[in-house]
C-alpha cells in the first residue's frame, strides 16, 4: 500500500530557531523553514523534519548519521565549532572520542535539544599494489562494498546492532542472503 509513497523522518527539538542555528551555522546544513516546521535538505534528497515540542524527550540512541569522507577532519573542524564529541563508558574510543574498532570509525555527539547524532566513516581498504590487492577507488566505487554494516548503539547497556542495507528480504535464515547479479 505504501510501497511507492515518499517518506521522510522527522525529529522534535526544544527550541526551532536554536536548532535552526545548529544544523545551519554549526553543522553548516541547508534548511527551509514553512508552517512553523523546518526541513533539513541532506545530501541525497533525503530531507529530514525537525519540529518544535518544548516537552519532548530527547532520542537517547543515534537519530541522525552523517557520513563523511574523513572523520578526523571532520571531528576537528566541529570541535572547533563547538560541538563536543560524546565518550561512553566501556567504549574504545581515541583522545577525539572517535570509536575505530568493529564497524565504521564513528564519533557521537548531541544537537541543543540533547538528541544523539554521529559522523561515521566506512573504513578504508588498506593494501598495496605489491600484493595484487585492489583499494576501494580502483573498484570503482570509491569506498569499499559491506555486505553488512555493524553500527553500535552508543548506549553500552544496550546489546550492539547490526544493520544491513538491503531490505528485509533479503535476508536469509543465517544472514544476509547472497548478492544477485545483474546478468543471467
Amino acid at each position: 500500500m505504501l510501497t511507492n509513497t515518499k517518506a521522510y523522518s522527522g525529529l522534535a527539538v526544544h527550541d526551532l530557531q536554536e536548532a535552526k542555528r545548529f544544523y545551519s551555522e554549526t553543522l553548516g546544513l541547508r534548511t527551509s523553514q514553512e508552517y512553523g516546521l523546518m526541513w533539513l535538505h541532506l545530501a541525497g534528497g533525503r530531507d529530514t523534519l525537525v519540529y518544535e515540542q518544548p516537552a519532548a524527550v530527547p532520542a537517547s540512541f543515534t537519530i541522525l548519521n552523517f557520513e563523511v569522507d574523513d572523520i578526523d577532519a571532520t571531528v576537528h573542524a566541529l570541535s572547533a565549532r563547538g560541538v563536543r564529541f560524546e565518550r561512553y563508558e566501556g567504549m574504545s574510543q581515541d583522545e577525539h572520542g572517535i570509536f575505530r574498532e568493529e564497524g565504521p570509525y564513528i564519533a557521537w555527539f548531541h544537537d541543543p535539544s540533547g538528541n544523539v547524532l554521529s559522523v561515521l566513516q566506512e573504513k578504508q581498504l588498506h593494501t598495496t599494489a605489491h600484493l595484487g590487492l585492489q583499494t576501494a577507488q580502483q573498484l570503482g566505487s570509491g569506498r569499499p562494498r559491506h555486505p553488512q554494516r555493524h553500527i553500535q548503539d552508543p548506549d553500552p547497556r544496550r546489546p550492539p546492532r547490526t544493520g544491513d542495507p538491503r531490505p528485509s528480504h533479503a535476508m536469509g535464515p543465517d544472514g544476509p542472503a547472497p548478492e544477485r547479479s545483474a546478468t543471467r
